[in-house]
């Protein structure tokens, strides 16, 4: 090798770790944590709805009546500490199911420009299985903080969306 290949060489190498090294350091956008304080007030499988839902609890006593079940006189209301200043309410409901085989949970949530992404189990029967006849409602009801949620979508642990839904302010 001459001298002038060699000087060249060495060049052209400097100039590559140098590119290298500023492409390496250039800022980058940190990811933004948008998960939230996600917290389960209650599950069972006779507080949902008819239909497959996403409801908003506005209060102490409508979540009360959200957790106790109707049918069973003299039933006392379950009593549930949530600082509704502080935090929202939500009950997700699978609708009616015609049998034990069905459970809802949840177990993550995040925002992303105003719309809230809940990540539920959502428990089906298994086919071939035997379940008791018993019409039930399975529902969960759970707490985030209080924030300006336009829309709720309700995806599944399979990734299949099971609910969308607009929020009215």
């Amino acid at each position: 090798m001459t001298k002038h290949t060699t000087h060249s060489l060495a060049l052209g190498l400097g100039a590559g770790l140098l590119l290298g090294a500023c492409q390496a350091q250039a800022p980058q956008a940190a990811p933004r944590d948008t998960r939230l304080d996600l917290q389960t007030l209650h599950a069972g499988n006779l507080c949902g709805t008819e239909q497959a839902s996403l409801r908003p609890v506005a209060d102490a006593a409508a979540l009360a009546r959200v957790v106790t079940p109707a049918h069973i006189l003299g039933a006392t209301p379950k009593a549930i500490a949530v600082d509704f200043s502080r935090r929202s309410v939500f009950q997700l409901s699978m609708g009616q199911q015609p049998n034990t085989g069905s459970a809802l949970g949840v177990t993550a949530a995040s925002v992303d420009a105003q719309r809230l992404t809940v990540n539920a189990v959502w428990q089906l029967p298994e086919p071939g299985r035997m379940y008791a006849m018993m019409v039930t409602q399975p529902c969960v009801v759970f707490s985030l903080p209080r924030g300006d949620y336009r829309s709720v979508r309700v995806i599944d642990q399979n990734g299949q969306q099971r609910l969308a839904v607009e929020l009215a302010k």
